[in-house]
């Protein structure tokens, strides 16, 4: 694909952050809230989640909801395309009472009614998650969703690599270009971030690369139509037009195959770890944050996860366990 400062900030736009739960809201074409009855019963409400890598994610899911005393947890794992059927369920009777959301809620999903306030439900927990990350979850002072999940992204590079070429890990982006391209042999590409060469995944870290935020405090206006963030794309595109630059890999940014199967020296992941590849690859390679332009103090690494949004008659199923 050609990447133009359009394609970045419009692909871009949306990335990484946080992932949260949230509980639906009063708009979902639904019939009334369950209720327990006379006879006692209690509510079934439905929990959704996305399908996570990582072996005994869905049993812990399922064994909290078992032991939730107030209603019955009927837990869905998504194997493939969660945010697609997530969102076709969110116009229907269907729609989860409770789900998981790359990012937490969309401003458009808060102003429908899609979630509910769960203000109240953090309550003094507040304290307790990372200001920027539970920022993200707020629109006029009140909490969409509860972030669960909080993971790291980093560069990761493969040392003996690095060492035959006489060469240091990368502490800018001109240094990453650099590196990129001295590494890059017909059997083993530089540097790898994505089926579209980086460009929906690393948008956002730019602007903070930049030493720059997307809005103001106060959310009114945008703070990265500035000098620093366009260097920083101009740099960007010079890397992803350099023939160090993978574009196509046997799997995408988040899956470490491309790294353990010798397809690139650099690759840009998430928080992988030894279950996801021999541990001799990983006593052969390091991890570092993504390198902002020389000119630039960087925001060094970035979270990303998932939140969840609540309905506000049940806001109380949003106490998810949360990892981070």
């Amino acid at each position: 694909m050609a990447l133009s400062r359009r394609t970045l900030f419009t692909v871009g736009g949306g990335l990484t952050a946080t992932a949260a739960l949230t509980a639906c809201g009063s708009n979902t074409g639904r019939s009334a809230a369950p209720s327990a009855g006379a006879s006692g019963a209690r509510p079934t409400l439905a929990s959704w989640y996305h399908k996570y890598g990582e072996d005994g994610v869905e049993a812990a899911l399922k064994k909290w909801a078992s032991e939730y005393t107030s209603a019955t947890i009927d837990v869905n794992v998504v194997a493939a395309d969660y945010e697609r059927a997530l969102s076709a369920a969110l116009l229907t009777p269907t729609a989860p009472d409770v789900f998981e959301y790359a990012n937490g809620p969309t401003l458009d999903m808060i102003k429908a009614g899609q979630v509910a306030d769960v203000t109240d439900a953090v309550g003094a927990a507040r304290s307790q998650f990372t200001p920027t990350v539970l920022a993200r979850m707020t629109y006029q002072d009140k909490i969409w969703a509860i972030p669960q999940t909080v993971n790291m992204q980093l560069l990761y590079y493969r040392k003996s690599v690095l060492a035959a070429k006489g060469l240091q890990p990368p502490s800018t982006l001109e240094e990453l270009t650099h590196v990129a391209n001295s590494v890059a042999t017909p059997e083993m590409g530089g540097f790898f971030a994505g089926q579209d060469g980086g460009v929906g995944v690393l948008g956002l870290l730019l602007i903070w690369a930049a030493g720059l935020s997307e809005l103001n405090p106060a959310n009114t206006a945008a703070t990265f139509n500035d000098p620093a963030l366009y260097a920083s794309v101009a740099q960007y595109k010079t890397l992803f037009d350099s023939p160090g630059m993978v574009k196509s890999a046997s799997a995408d940014w988040s899956d470490a195959s491309p790294f353990i199967n010798g397809e690139t020296a650099l690759q840009w992941g998430g928080a992988l770890g030894p279950d996801e590849g021999s541990g001799r690859t990983w006593r052969r390679c390091r991890r570092a944050p993504l390198p902002p332009r020389r000119e630039q103090a960087a925001r060094r690494s970035s979270p990303s996860g998932r939140s969840a949004p609540a309905s506000p008659r049940k806001a109380r199923i949003s106490r998810s366990p949360r990892t981070t």
